[in-house]
């Protein structure tokens, strides 16, 4: 959705581990948005992030880092 996604690339296991930190896409229609993280959590061994709304939701396979 613009405020929930999970990556499979990301398997950390402390919840709120990227919580306050921000996520900017590098690729896919988002590519430039930044966005905070409001919660992390690992779902079913996956990463699941909320962060701040953004305009759209992110597609499968979209790159981002974390900063």
């Amino acid at each position: 959705t613009t405020t929930v996604f999970q990556s499979d690339t990301i398997t950390e296991a402390t919840t709120d581990h990227y919580k306050s930190r921000i996520i900017v896409f590098t690729s896919g229609a988002l590519s430039g948005q930044a966005s905070s993280i409001e919660s992390y959590s690992q779902v079913g061994g996956i990463g699941q992030f909320t962060v701040s709304e953004m305009t759209e939701a992110p597609a499968d396979n979209d790159t981002f880092i974390i900063v």
